[in-house]
């Protein structure tokens, strides 16, 4: 070893080692390189002296001051970084002894070198520019890592792990290795708490764990590895990002990154890498083979020629340009293809472009940048000397004369409660002028024009800490987020209360008016350059689009908030809090809604106040998979539930349920609707208009009153098509298109074989006339570029070459993947705003691009003609109206034509549509449809929708004079219908008697044919009874779905409006305001006349009977859904059973036995089974011999394919015996008395218990002719103890319900007879 002067370094020898005495230390270490302690302490006690920035803080946070295996979570505490005074601008440090390894610790403060031949740690100051401390170890194989104030040694050889504090070099723990003979490798954050990751060298690991700090044990957070994953061993390498939040993996093929949260961890993988994987030191984006990923191993940015490294704060990368040979360095900041800043002279040029600038397989790099520092630091390749380059990173960026923007401090991360939180901002920016916004912070935190931010932190803060998230934006329309979690220390010694929601009362008015002209208006952006990036505080999880395309609502789930980025102002404009981590969101053009799915609850903001209007309970408990509405419309809101699924439709100015009937025949374009599946939901996808939604295979066309249903052909059936996750269909603003992954369609899902578009991917925009057509998404290879389509047309007009395909592609593991963002909302075309914008794979930042579609319509040669206005008017009775058709046409000489439209309407050869509504026009709202051609006859058609506000008090007038003519008409016809009743009761009650008269009542099955063998009825058992519950479950999901269309159905009855005028009519339904009616009046085609009034127009009291009818139906689905989510009661069970045991058990008067009879008056078998054929069990039904007893050889071998709907779910009761028992009685329903001698029904249904559940010591077999006999009072007694505080009831109506405990005998008894004719009321 060569000898090297004494004044060059400080050496030390003979300190305390961690398992032997310092003399033994003393004794194994080279006598040229020892030097004593007391040397070394003065020579730090010096360094202190001239700097005394650098000495170790009295008051930094401990690893222990969290809880157990969550020393992450505690706050860091960086020690000082200052310039290192350097007299000349390159200075060379000699070491002792070459190193084998180097890693990074104290957020850049401190470089700590294996010197393995002496058996040493070195720790540089990067701050005093020398070496202040030597480490003797007691092992000869070792792997280091560094956080904030610790350092972690790895003695491979001697199976143990150890921590020191790195500003005492005392040391603190040790715990022995897992598995002592393993190779290790270690990673962890330099400016972290940890965790740390420890790897062995196992060549496929089962998990990647990480361990605590404080511990130096597992702390809880793992993920499983993968059969492909990246291997373990020699060849493995880890890094770490700063932060200690991000950890990157790599072997000789595969790279792979670790995300670590507040206490569970994610692994992502990157197929194949080519290259060293390297985490920026915030840990939000990697550094691959030449490429920008974030930390989902996604791209970001455009590709550079070298790969890069990170610095040790910041998020800039080191690269060598474009020769890997060169000396020169580049600063770089990702998503930025120019360097920030060209350095020359920096270390020396090496060979091959991956030994550039770090070490092969050990943590360390050959070159830091430490900002802070002012420096640069380079480690030649004899691994024996530390160059430090003088460099003032802010000085070389002013002097460069380019535009930037970063942030050159940290926040403090902790406040005590009741002190006041100071942190003054500081960048860099060129132009100098900066403005500073308080983007997210909790209330009443602020920040000056200065960038003071100051908080005065309530003794009764709620929280351990809170999100932070500062915008810093300079005039050259740079942007940069500054975000933190700001701890809060100490106990919050306020009561704790469980924050409430600030439910809106049922009583307030949450109805809003809204007008359907005024639409946002939308202004084309004006910002510097062609291209503009928007960074998000947090990855999005979902996007809509509102107000007609002037807005663009992300859901922040990690942040809890939804960022409202203005098109117009090309920026995002509020972030609104939403108090759930799973949330769904749609936008109208005026309201955003927001669907809490944990809560249930349903959140209404206006989009031009961006203020919450309301918050009230969904209207379903069934979980909802989807939900959308139309972005330039009034609604509905459609919500997609789970089950089925079905569809319920919203008033979103009255959050009011709307009924809209399924039109019989409207999915005939195929044999049978299967569906729509789950995973589709999230992903459904509505017209502008509102009036299309497309989910799945699925399109829904909503009318005013009904709605029709449309199936797509099958769009899915062709292989190793590469779709993504952008399966289904996309209904352009209109609603008259539909885009599908290869075809374009009619709303009617009618092919356009002329329109097909190949691999192609086309997203309408979101104004009508044009769509972004993503080319070669479809194809093998994937995306290739983006270009510009007329609507309806798949030949691109322009390519759009400024977008990079190449940030949206998805890795393969997610290419047939259903979760994250739908794909087709990466790229949004908004033209009126002149706005192109994407969304890299990342989800982190919004890329904005200045594209002008209608300039480069012109500027192509392509054949265009498509039209510009809108669709939507409002007209006044007795006044001219005109709306301008606006086309544009490459060829010109366009005429226009009336296709459809009321009479006197006419368009000029202008297009200019003038038209006068009479006095007495009586349709609220007119449909008009007009033929627009160009003189080379291309042709299009235009609608427009025509509003008239003053034609229903027209319509109401016109009814009332007709009801008024056909009053007499109504009467006669009421007359004779009475009498028709009359009779018809007069004629039942006589066929009554005289089955009265006949003998005895019993069910005698006919005698069957010996035809099933006992053999074959135990064969096809298992596959009867599976056939049985399946088609009873699907019975009542008929059921459920008929209810779901079925309309208010109140009668006619005689309505009132504000006026007092009187009009006879039928309610239909309610929506937007308005209650439609049908009326008595017939008009010319002999169909009901239908009446729109507006509720505000109706008397106090119609308007309370509107509401009152709307919730009725409301209630009664919600019985059917509660069912469904109901696990431990057995009313669902009753249900299904309900409909077979109603028809068998009454009809028209007569009282039924509750088993069938042979021709000698011997029971038989239960009516458990005569129901089957009932409730779609007839396989089953078909296996019995009806002819026998129900315990005859052969029937008793079927007792074991008893149905599930038999079978309460508590109940413990032997195989093929129930709980469900009719009850029996001489008063009861299932009469024991004989025909003769029974009372006439007097109780009404809803009043008469037909079925009981009975516990389990009462179970008979489901076949057996025995039930529950009601004698008097005590028999009661024997329903109590299976389950608490009561027992369960079906009534003869169907209903179930759980009866208490709290009722009397006496009250009871009333409700399990039906001839007494006595009412009473049951406690809840």
């Amino acid at each position: 070893m060569r000898l090297i002067p004494i004044r060059l370094f400080c050496f030390v020898t003979g300190l305390v080692c961690c398992l032997g005495s310092s003399e033994g230390q003393e004794k194994d270490t080279p006598s040229k390189t020892r030097i004593h302690a007391s040397r070394i302490q003065e020579n730090v006690a010096r360094i202190y002296r001239e700097m005394p920035g650098l000495e170790p803080s009295e008051s930094r946070s401990s690893i222990t001051d969290g809880e157990p295996g969550e020393a992450h979570l505690v706050p860091v505490t960086l020690p000082s970084i200052l310039p290192a005074r350097l007299k000349e601008a390159k200075t060379t440090v000699q070491l002792p002894s070459e190193f084998s390894d180097v890693t990074e610790g104290g957020g850049g403060r401190f470089l700590i070198f294996y010197l393995k031949k002496l058996n040493q740690l070195a720790v540089f100051d990067v701050s005093a520019a020398r070496i202040i401390k030597y480490l003797p170890l007691d092992a000869e194989d070792v792997a280091i890592a560094a956080s904030a104030d610790k350092l972690l040694v790895v003695a491979r050889d001697k199976g143990f792990i150890r921590r020191y504090d790195l500003l005492t070099f005392e040391q603190e723990l040790t715990k022995p290795l897992p598995e002592p003979d393993m190779f290790y490798r270690i990673a962890m954050g330099s400016a972290s708490n940890g965790p740390f990751l420890l790897c062995s060298g196992e060549q496929l690991p089962k998990q990647w764990v990480l361990s605590d700090l404080a511990t130096l044990e597992p702390n809880g957070m793992q993920v499983k590895a993968d059969r492909f994953d990246v291997r373990g061993g020699r060849e493995l390498l880890l890094r770490a990002s700063a932060n200690g939040r991000l950890f990157t993996l790599h072997d000789l093929h595969h790279a792979a990154s670790i995300v670590v949260g507040q206490k569970s961890i994610t692994k992502h993988f990157n197929t194949y890498s080519g290259g060293y994987p390297f985490p920026s030191a915030d840990g939000k984006t990697i550094y691959l083979n030449g490429k920008v990923y974030n930390r989902e191993m996604k791209p970001q940015a455009s590709p550079f020629k070298l790969p890069g490294i990170p610095s040790s704060s910041g998020d800039f990368f080191l690269t060598r340009g474009d020769d890997a040979k060169s000396s020169t360095l580049q600063i770089m900041q990702p998503g930025n293809p120019e360097p920030l800043v060209s350095v020359p002279d920096i270390g020396e040029p090496t060979q091959g472009p991956y030994y550039a600038l770090w070490r092969g397989r050990e943590n360390g790099y050959r070159l830091y940048f430490v900002p802070d520092a002012k420096m640069l630091i380079f480690l030649p390749l004899d691994n024996r000397q530390i160059e430090l380059h003088r460099f003032d990173f802010e000085q070389a960026l002013k002097e460069s004369g380019k535009d930037y923007l970063f942030l050159a401090s940290r926040p403090p991360l902790t406040v005590a409660r009741g002190a006041t939180y100071t942190y003054q901002v500081n960048v860099n920016s060129s132009p100098a002028k900066v403005k500073y916004t308080m983007t997210i912070g909790p209330e009443g935190m602020t920040v000056s024009p200065e960038g003071l931010v100051k908080w005065q932190v309530p003794h009764d803060f709620a929280g351990k800490q809170t999100e932070v998230v500062l915008t810093i934006s300079n005039e050259a329309g740079k942007e940069v987020l500054q975000t933190c979690k700001l701890g809060i220390e100490g106990e919050n010694t306020a009561p704790e209360t469980a924050p409430k929601e600030a439910v809106t009362s049922p009583d307030a008015d949450i109805s809003t008016a809204t007008n359907s002209t005024e639409m946002p208006v939308i202004k084309p952006v004006s910002f510097k350059e062609d291209q503009k990036q928007i960074q998000l505080p947090a990855p999005m999880t979902d996007l809509v689009v509102g107000g007609g395309g002037r807005y663009l609502i992300m859901y922040l789930k990690n942040l809890k908030r939804l960022a409202v980025f203005d098109c117009s102002q090309a920026a995002i404009v509020k972030y609104l809090p939403v108090d759930s981590e799973d949330v769904l969101i749609a936008a109208s053009g005026y309201h955003l809604i927001v669907l809490l799915r944990d809560k249930m609850l349903i959140q209404r903001w206006n989009l031009k106040t961006l203020q919450r209007e309301l918050m009230i309970p969904a209207p379903t408990t069934v979980p909802v998979g989807g939900m959308v509405m139309g972005s330039a419309s009034q609604g509905p809101l459609v919500l997609i539930c789970d089950t089925g699924p079905s569809f319920l439709f919203l008033d979103p100015n009255t959050m009011q349920p709307i009924e809209l009937e399924l039109m019989r025949g409207s999915d005939r374009n195929r044999g049978t609707y299967r569906g729509v599946e789950s995973r589709y939901l999230k992903y459904a996808h509505a017209s502008a208009n509102g009036r299309v939604i497309a989910v799945g295979e699925t399109i829904l066309l909503l009318n005013d009153m009904t709605y029709e249903r449309r199936l797509s052909p099958r769009l899915f059936r062709s292989s190793g098509v590469r779709k993504e996750k952008d399966y289904g269909m996309r209904p352009n603003t209109d609603g008259s298109l539909i885009y599908a992954p290869l075809a374009l369609y009619s709303k009617n899902m009618t092919r356009k074989e002329s329109h097909r578009h190949g691999e192609n991917l086309l997203i309408p925009a979101t104004q009508p006339g044009f769509c972004v057509s993503v080319t070669g998404h479809y194809s093998r290879k994937g995306s290739t570029g983006v270009a510009l389509c007329l609507e309806g047309e798949s030949t691109p007009f322009a390519e759009l070459k400024q977008v990079d395909v190449s940030l949206n592609r998805l890795p393969p593991d997610r290419v047939f993947s259903f979760t994250g963002m739908a794909y087709t909302k990466r790229y949004t075309l908004v033209p009126d705003a002149r706005l192109l914008i994407q969304i890299p794979t990342g989800e982190d930042r919004l890329i904005l691009h200045k594209v002008n579609p209608e300039l480069l319509l012109k500027q192509s040669d392509h054949n265009y003609l498509y039209v510009t206005s809108g669709s939507l008017s409002e007209a006044h009775l007795g006044k001219p109206w005109q709306h301008q058709i606006e086309v544009q046409s490459k060829q010109g000489g366009v005429k226009y034509q009336v296709s459809y439209g009321p009479k006197g309407m006419a368009v000029s050869p202008t297009g200019l549509i003038t038209w006068t509504p009479p006095e007495d026009f009586a349709s609220p709202e007119e449909g008009t449809v007009f033929n627009v051609q160009d003189q080379s006859g291309k042709s299009i058609m235009h609608s427009v929708k025509v509003s008239i506000p003053g034609a229903a008090e027209n319509a109401a007038r016109r009814a009332e004079e007709q009801l008024a003519q056909f009053k007499a008409v109504k009467e006669a016809h009421e007359r004779q219908a009475k009498e028709r009743r009359a009779q018809e009761l007069e004629k039942q009650r006589q066929r009554q008697q005289q089955r009265l008269a006949q003998s005895r009542m019993r069910r005698i099955p006919a005698r069957q044919p010996r035809a099933i063998t006992s053999e074959y009825a135990v064969k096809v058992g298992p596959i009867a009874k599976a056939k049985a519950e399946a088609n009873a479950r699907a019975q009542l999901q008929q059921q459920i779905e008929a209810l779901n269309q079925q309309k208010l159905n109140q009668g006619t009855r005689t309505w009132t409006d504000h006026k007092g005028n009187q009009f006879e009519a039928q309610l239909m339904r309610v929506f937007a305001g308005n209650a439609y009616f049908n009326t008595p009046i017939m008009n010319a085609d002999r169909a009901s006349f239908s009446l729109k009034v507006s509720l505000e127009k109706l008397s106090e009291e119609d308007r309370k009977q509107v509401k009152l009818a709307a919730r009725h139906l409301t209630y009664k689905r919600k019985l059917y859904e509660t069912l469904l989510s109901e696990e431990h009661s057995p009313r669902l069970q009753m249900s299904l059973i309900s409909p077979g045991l109603e028809r068998y058990s009454y009809r028209r008067g007569q009282k039924a036995q509750s088993f069938s009879v042979s021709q000698e008056g011997k029971p038989l078998l239960s009516w458990r089974v005569q129901i089957l054929p009932l409730i779609g069990g007839n396989d089953l039904y078909q296996l019995f011999h009806h002819d026998e007893p129900w315990d005859s050889s052969h029937n008793r071998q079927l007792i074991p394919f008893m149905p599930d709907f038999y079978r309460s779910p508590d109940s413990k009761a032997e195989a093929g015996k129930t709980n469900l028992l009719v009850v029996s009685g001489a008063h009861c329903l299932f009469s024991t008395e004989a025909p003769d001698q029974q009372n006439q029904l007097k109780d009404d249904l809803d009043k008469t218990a037909l079925l009981v559940e009975v516990p389990d010591s009462q179970a008979v077999e489901w076949t057996k002719p025995a039930d529950w006999e009601f004698v008097d009072q005590n028999s009661i007694k024997s329903l109590f103890g299976f389950r608490p505080d009561g027992f369960y009831v079906m009534f003869a109506d169907g209903r179930s319900e759980f009866i208490s405990s709290s009722n009397s005998l006496s009250t009871l008894s009333r409700m399990f007879t039906c001839d007494d004719g006595q009412p009473y009321e049951l406690k809840k």
